[in-house]
């Protein structure tokens, strides 16, 4: 009977080590699935990512490319400050701004070429139009505050600073009569 109880013992012994062997191998294959599902998901993600940068880089600002693009600064009383549209065509228009919002500036260039610059007072009328005929001339129209024309002319420009009355120029009173009336070469 010694015997046989030491045969049960020894066999429920196994029993149980067999068994404790199967549940650490399921619990480690678990371990291994979870593993293997964290992995998975990280790998997801970073496609994910790869693809957002992708994407963006695709995106990205291009000077040379068909692609529209805007720029904007605020004031710290998070009035615009400066806007800057980029066109398809290659047309560029800076806008620049008082710090109550009103617009202060406005500057159109074709293809990297001033086009037209348009300057205002802070009560918004006009203080200065100018369109550039050429790269070198300019047709100016300056304003007092109160709108009315002050002068009428063209200036012919290097080095974008060294302005030169050019051609016919007409100075104007605030009450819109001729004061005086030049001619340039």
């Amino acid at each position: 009977m010694k015997k046989t109880i030491l045969i049960i013992i020894s066999v429920l012994l196994n029993v149980s080590f067999i068994l404790l062997f199967i549940f650490s191998q399921s619990n480690s294959s678990n371990k291994k699935e979870e593993k293997a599902e964290a992995i998975v998901e990280m790998q997801e993600k970073l496609d994910a990512k790869n693809s957002e940068l992708e994407s963006f880089q695709e995106n990205r600002l291009d000077l040379n490319s068909n692609k529209e693009y805007s720029k904007t600064e605020f004031y710290d009383n998070s009035q615009i400050k400066y806007k800057k549209l980029v066109g398809r065509d290659g047309r560029v228009v800076e806008s620049y701004f008082f710090q109550n919002g009103d617009i202060e500036k406005e500057r159109t260039s074709l293809d990297s070429k001033p086009y037209e610059e348009v300057v205002y007072y802070q009560n918004g009328n006009r203080k200065r139009y100018s369109v550039y005929e050429q790269e070198n001339i300019v047709n100016i129209t300056t304003n007092y505050p109160n709108g009315q024309i002050e002068s009428q002319g063209r200036k012919t420009r290097s080095n974008g600073k060294n302005d030169m009355y050019y051609g016919r120029w007409i100075w104007y009173n605030q009450d819109g009569t001729i004061r005086d009336e030049k001619n340039f070469n």
